[in-house]
């Protein structure tokens, strides 16, 4: 029959053949089809998706290295503060140290002034005592 029908048209059965069966696929694929643009639309919504957020991983890849090496610029001026801390301690234990010396010197000057003020009366005496013989 398909013979017959090409044969009349002026076409060979099988070009004939050929279009029925793309016919009939186009039949079916009206029934097919939602669900395959349904699953279409998803996979690329999916694939969007998934690019999306390799984009926000590889951000906040950059935003952890960003962190890391702030942190290390923070330690090392927390080290340096450490540092000038332990510089600072030192110099003002040197600096009670200096004081108690110079305490001990001004009370060592002050029992001195006494004992000179002692012995400047005691020869002030004297010379009264000369004066009146």
């Amino acid at each position: 029959m398909l013979r017959e029908q090409g044969a009349h048209m002026g076409q060979s059965p099988r070009p004939l053949a050929n279009q029925q069966l793309q016919l009939q696929l186009l039949q079916e694929r009206p029934q097919q089809h939602p669900q395959q643009q349904q699953q279409q639309q998803q996979l690329e919504q999916l694939e969007h998706d998934l690019s999306a957020a390799r984009q926000r991983v590889s951000q906040l890849e950059e935003e952890v290295s960003g962190a890391h090496h702030r942190a290390s610029q923070l330690e090392q001026e927390l080290s340096g503060a450490h540092h000038t801390a332990s510089l600072v301690e030192q110099q003002a234990s040197e600096a009670q140290h200096r004081s108690a010396q110079l305490e001990q010197e001004l009370s060592s000057a002050h029992h001195r002034a006494s004992q000179l003020e002692e012995a400047v009366e005691a020869a002030q005496a004297r010379v009264a005592h000369l004066e009146q013989q």
